[in-house]
């Protein structure tokens, strides 16, 4: 299987996202179902307004496109620490998804991605 068919993987940002006034990419997960993500620096102070969400850990390759690192479901008061353990993996940005409104959704979408 080529990296670029491996699951999970980020995919190309429609048209839309490329103009909103925020960062935003996509990823396919193992099952085959997409997440919308926002895009933050690690260093972004807007680390502590996320609420419950699931993380993404990325770094990006030459090519632009963000290789996965790590994810985990976070919360304001987890944030800042779960983004220094992705920096020491070399994350450059957290990719953030806030689909799933329940514990258990974050989870299963953590279980979807996981490398």
């Amino acid at each position: 299987m080529s990296a670029a068919s491996a699951l999970p993987r980020q995919e190309p940002a429609s048209p839309a996202m490329l103009r909103a006034p925020i960062s935003m990419t996509k990823w396919r997960g193992h099952s085959g179902q997409t997440y919308v993500a926002v895009i933050h620096d690690l260093s972004g102070e807007d680390l502590a307004t996320m609420g419950e969400c699931v993380v993404l850990g990325a770094a990006r390759t030459s090519s632009g496109i963000a290789d996965l690192l790590g994810v985990a479901v976070s919360s304001a008061t987890a944030a800042r620490s779960l983004a220094a353990r992705f920096a020491k993996r070399g994350a450059t940005e957290m990719h953030v998804i806030h689909a799933a409104e329940t514990a258990a959704g974050r989870t299963a979408i953590v279980s979807d991605l996981q490398l």
